[in-house]
């Protein structure tokens, strides 16, 4: 081949060469993980006119390579960081104080009573009794000239007299221990439920027997004044008491 025309063709062939490099470069398309930083629901263009990310979640920028403080760039962008709240706006939180603890009177009756009840549970009725006022009234419901338990009884050593009367007949003992809720300020309900047994034996004449009462207090000097306590006690008559030829239950008190 004479040289000028190897030289023509050379030409040629480098043209044909660049020409194609530019085809190529203008057809490379823009993809989410090269020109998105992989945070971008799609992406559009080329290499050649630019790339136009749509970005994921709060993911923003060019590339979408930037997620705000105010979001948690290890979750995708799609929950709010520490200290901020309601995505997709994540404002910061403010922080409100602890409430100061309640003052004893602050506190109502029902507390009262739970620290009555929790010191009658370890066996401390004299601690107990310290939270019951002088001239308080215990009401236990029933006839007392069946039930010598039954009836009103005064006071801090009236409660005490109480549970005397009980322990003569009784062996004390909870199948469910005490929940105390508060009505009011003043007022508190409790119920607990009792399997005791009968004196020097394995008996239980009630089991399950659920109690009810309603305390009514003075917080502000942490005393119980009145119990009024609400149970079906006739397994309690059947249990210590005798039935006569006219079908009258009767104790000795």
């Amino acid at each position: 081949m004479p040289k000028c025309l190897r030289l023509v063709v050379a030409a040629v062939l480098l043209l044909l060469s660049v020409s194609t490099s530019s085809v190529l470069a203008q057809s490379i398309p823009c993809t989410v993980a090269a020109d998105c930083s992989n945070h971008a629901t799609s992406v559009s263009g080329n290499s050649q006119t630019g790339c136009v990310c749509t970005c994921r979640n709060m993911w923003e920028g060019a590339q979408c390579q930037d997620c705000a403080s105010n979001y948690n760039p290890s979750k995708d962008c799609a929950t709010c960081a520490t200290g901020y709240a309601g995505y997709p706006e994540c404002s910061p939180v403010t922080e409100r104080p602890s409430p100061a603890p309640p003052s004893p009177a602050a506190a109502g009756c029902a507390d009262v009573v739970r620290t009555y009840w929790q010191l009658m549970l370890v066996g401390n009725m004299t601690g107990a009794l310290e939270h019951v006022s002088a001239d308080s009234t215990f009401v236990w419901p029933g006839d007392k000239s069946v039930l010598p338990m039954a009836g009103t009884w005064n006071g801090p050593a009236g409660i005490a007299n109480f549970f005397g009367k009980v322990s003569q007949y009784f062996n004390f003992g909870l199948s469910r221990k005490p929940v105390v809720y508060m009505l009011d300020h003043h007022t508190a309900f409790a119920t607990w439920a009792e399997s005791s047994t009968l004196l020097n034996s394995t008996y239980v004449p009630c089991p399950d027997l659920v109690n009810q009462a309603i305390y009514k207090c003075d917080p502000a000097t942490h005393h119980i004044y009145s119990v009024f306590v609400n149970l079906d006690n006739s397994c309690v008559a059947r249990a210590i008491c005798s039935e006569t030829a006219h079908g009258k239950l009767e104790c000795i008190a």
